[in-house]
């Protein structure tokens, strides 16, 4: 496998899993887990059906929650960077995650990187759908689906969230 080696993914995967993971998403943006897994979704992009097949094997249901997390997070860092990047990057995570768990709990994270890619002036249509181009053919639907929703069905406001200005910059705020 390219950039990561087994015994990396594996490690990773350990990190991405509860209860390692509690806390993970009011850590400073942006952490080391953040590059490791940024570098993970590099592998997975640049990877052969193998390399693919093998990083969602090991990054599994057990990994669901450091994924939300991780897109959450780079939710955030794209609207504090101003960069569409982060925002790459967190689609990429859900590709991965491959709304295995439930898929409501991934809109509610689309709906942020929606949210975001508006506020830094990227097209969310093509995010979503270069995100596509990577997933499987379900995962690939979610995502074309939810860009093709109405601004009211896909707003933060309609998943419970806002907008929130913090110490550290732009945050979203859950009001559930």
């Amino acid at each position: 496998m390219s950039i990561l080696t087994h015994e990396q993914l594996r490690c990773l995967a350990g990190e991405l899993a509860s209860p390692a993971c509690v806390g993970y998403l009011q850590r400073p943006l942006p952490c080391e887990l953040d590059g490791r897994v940024a570098a993970m979704l590099d592998a997975y992009v640049k990877g052969s059906t193998s390399a693919k097949a093998e990083i969602t094997t090991i990054i599994g249901p057990d990994q669901t929650w450091g994924l939300l997390a991780y897109a959450e997070r780079m939710a955030v860092l794209g609207v504090r960077q101003k960069s569409r990047e982060p925002l790459e990057k967190a689609l990429l995570a859900l590709v991965v995650e491959g709304f295995r768990w439930d898929a409501r709990e991934d809109m509610l994270i689309l709906s942020l990187i929606n949210h975001s890619a508006v506020k830094v002036s990227a097209d969310p249509r093509q995010l979503f759908e270069e995100a596509a181009r990577h997933a499987s053919p379900e995962v690939a639907q979610y995502l074309c689906e939810f860009v093709g929703r109405r601004p009211e069905d896909k707003s933060i406001q309609s998943m419970g969230y806002s907008e929130e200005a913090t110490s550290d910059g732009f945050s979203y705020s859950r009001n559930w």
